[in-house]
């Protein structure tokens, strides 16, 4: 069975004929009518195997077990999925098992589904060498967390030459880029891109972020600026956790917007703070260059990230001393990062804080954790065609 997952609306569908070299079509209309991952991985604890959100995109999963080969056509957004397509992918986080297996060395899902499928990727749309090179790697690391077998990516300027195996060569040119020169801090903007809030590790990071600028600024601290008011934000802290190897769909769909509406003050410093489940900070990188991307196309300057590995182990420590052995490596790299900040200066290099605990014992706390919020975890719906809404 063919499924594609695409952004494209049922006119442009119409003239790839893609209703009809597809068995499944997931598109733009049927994305734009759901919703986006909320975090609550009721997936893996409430209803294994199916999302709880019941709309167009809760079969995603089991649709995924029963796939042999995917499709994902998406326009390109600084080297990384559109937010439309980025929010479809996010669903299908029930096609995997929330315990973990090591793969190239690296921690990752377990797979679900005894068989996996082959996966063709069409990113249409002007790119630089930068975003290929960006999406190129993204992509590989989704594939290796699917368990699935990338056959090709593609990169058609014009969404009509989707679905055709033909290497584009020619590449956009890379954006003028200014190096701003830099400044001490005067009003600064937190945005936390978690869809779980204020109950987020993100939350929790971000907060100790804040505090310790005002502890090391002391009477000069910056002040604090509203999502609703970034235009007079000289300096930007993005916070989020890593969703399919990139930022978060709603983060992706400010990006596009503040990009679009030119929201962001030219210069406008960019830091950014993500933690993702895995044990490895590392995998969150290459999300960095996708923000990255973003700077250099409307006019920010991108100044570094700080990468938090084993995330699960944020909030459980969060009440405990901040130099303490369960806090010590994020504080200090938080820490790194607000000086950064505080003189306006960009980083050398990402800052990785590593998890507190070793590898194994982080993973089976975390596996402990799912037996005990439920017991059924292995279990593998199958896909219900009559209940997705299929378009075609």
């Amino acid at each position: 069975m063919r499924t594609v997952i695409c952004d494209l609306d049922r006119s442009a569908r119409a003239g790839l004929g893609l209703d009809e070299r597809c068995d499944v079509v997931i598109g733009r209309e049927q994305i734009e009518a759901s919703h986006a991952c909320v975090g609550c991985f009721g997936c893996w604890t409430r209803t294994p195997g199916r999302c709880v959100l019941r709309d167009g995109l809760v079969e995603l999963g089991p649709l995924l077990g029963a796939t042999d080969e995917l499709w994902v056509i998406a326009e390109n957004s600084f080297g990384g999925y559109g937010g439309l397509v980025k929010r479809a992918l996010e669903r299908t986080l029930p096609y995997l098992h929330p315990n973990f297996r090591i793969a190239g060395g690296q921690m990752h899902h377990r797979l679900r589904y005894p068989r996996t499928f082959t996966e063709k990727i069409w990113l249409y749309g002007p790119t630089t060498a930068r975003e290929r090179s960006c999406f190129e790697h993204l992509s590989a690391a989704n594939a290796v967390n699917q368990g699935a077998q990338l056959r090709g990516v593609w990169f058609p300027a014009d969404p009509r030459a989707c679905g055709l195996e033909e290497r584009s060569d020619e590449s956009a040119p890379e954006p003028e880029y200014f190096s701003t020169p830099l400044g001490v801090p005067r009003h600064v903007a937190l945005l936390n891109a978690s869809p779980r809030g204020e109950k987020s590790a993100t939350h929790a990071l971000l907060a100790d972020f804040w505090e310790a600028l005002g502890v090391y600024a002391g009477e000069s601290a910056p002040a604090f600026v509203g999502e609703d008011s970034l235009s007079r934000a000289d300096t930007l802290v993005l916070g989020y956790p890593l969703y399919v190897d990139a930022p978060p769909s709603g983060l992706i769909e400010r990006l596009e917007r503040w990009a679009r509406e030119r929201t962001l003050a030219p210069g406008t410093r960019v830091y950014a703070i993500s933690n993702l489940g895995f044990y490895e900070a590392d995998q969150i990188l290459p999300s960095f260059t996708v923000l990255e991307n973003f700077c250099r196309a409307t006019g920010g300057t991108w100044c570094g990230g700080l990468a938090v590995g084993g995330g699960g182990m944020v909030l459980p420590t969060t009440r405990g001393p901040r130099m303490g052995r369960m806090r010590q490596s994020r504080s200090e790299a938080i820490d790194q990062l607000v000086f950064a900040a505080l003189a306006g200066q960009r980083l050398d290099a990402a800052l990785e804080a590593r998890c507190p605990v070793p590898r194994l014992a982080y993973k089976l706390a975390a596996e402990a954790g799912w037996r005990k919020a439920r017991v059924d975890l292995d279990a593998r719906p199958a896909w219900q065609p009559e209940s997705t809404s299929s378009e075609g």
